[in-house]
This record gives structure tokens, C-alpha cells and sequence, in this order.
């Protein structure tokens, strides 16, 4: 029901978390390192190196300060702990960020708020949007209604295309 998103793929390898996560450091390092333990359907490791995040308007503030601060974006850690104060950001420069409104939400709706987030390898054709049919310029019938009447020549264009995902293995859904 979640296709193409799964915890479990056929011969290993996950695209989304256990259970959908905001958007975090620690969600985001996640989402990395499941990508980079991805393996195809013999189960054999797959060359994924993520390489973008794809966000909603309502998460560009805090994705901008998550992958660009300097510093640790997520506060200082105890004594002796990965990410103290004034520790270098580890996200820095790892990812590049697209910002889209038509990020769709759990419900179909792209209106610029979905918490929805992704994160890819954009060298990778994971889905495809082909052509099925190439744009098409075709005259209306000029012996009936306006046409006829006005002695107007009107024209339609239309074309056919179909989508899809080729290999949902090289890219990773944090939240819906």
C-alpha cells in the first residue's frame, strides 16, 4: 500500500524509516546511511551516494540551518560526546537542498505545507516521465459551432506522457 516506499525491500535495503520521522539531524544522518546500505533484489550492495534533499516551503528555514550552519545545528552535547559546543556541523556541504511547492503531503494536496521530506541520488534515474504520444496540433471541426458560425479557425494541442519510478532504491522518504 506504500509502494514505493518500504521498510523492507525485496533483498534488503529500506527507503523509509520504521516510522516516519521530522525533520532532524539525526533523521536526515538516518536517511543517509540507509541509502548507503541499500542493496538490490540479490541482495548485493548498491552504489547510492545521496546527494539532495527535497523539502516542502514550510521546512526550507530549518532545513537552511540543519545542512549550511557552521556549527553543530543541533545543540551542544554532554562532555566527551560527538557534537559538543562549537563542533562542525557534519551535514555541511553533504547535501544539496531543492525547495518545491509541489511537495505533496500524506493526503495528495501540494500546497507548500507538506512535511514531507526526501532525501536522493540525483545521478540516478529512479523515476522516469516519458512521452507517450509527442505534442499534437489538430484543428477543431470547422462545420460545427463557432467555427461554422463565426467562420472562426480554432485549434487544440494535446500530447500523452505516463510516470513512474524505475528503481525506488535511490531514494528515501522520512516523512509523508
Amino acid at each position: 500500500s506504500g509502494y514505493p516506499y518500504a521498510t523492507n525491500l525485496v533483498g534488503g535495503g529500506s527507503n523509509r524509516p520504521a516510522t516516519y520521522q521530522a525533520l532532524s539531524q539525526a533523521a536526515i544522518q538516518e536517511g543517509i546511511v540507509a541509502l548507503m546500505n541499500m542493496k538490490n533484489k540479490l541482495g548485493l550492495k548498491m552504489a547510492v551516494n545521496p546527494k539532495r534533499l527535497i523539502i516542502s516551503p514550510k521546512h526550507k528555514f530549518d532545513a537552511s540551518i540543519l545542512l549550511h550552519s557552521a556549527y553543530y545545528p543541533s545543540g551542544a552535547a554532554a562532555s566527551g560526546q560527538v557534537g559538543g559546543a562549537f563542533a562542525i556541523n557534519p551535514l555541511q556541504g553533504i547535501l544539496d537542498l531543492t525547495v518545491s511547492r509541489f511537495v505533496f503531503d500524506h493526503n495528495g494536496v501540494a500546497d507548500g505545507t507538506s512535511k514531507a521530506w526526501y532525501i536522493l541520488d540525483d545521478t540516478k534515474p529512479f523515476f522516469v516521465v516519458q512521452v507517450r504520444e509527442a505534442a499534437a496540433v489538430e484543428q477543431e471541426a470547422v462545420n460545427s459551432g463557432q467555427s461554422f458560425e463565426r467562420d472562426i479557425i480554432r485549434f487544440k494541442g494535446y500530447t500523452r506522457c505516463n510516470a513512474d519510478f524505475i528503481d525506488p532504491r535511490f531514494v528515501y522518504q522520512g516523512n509523508d
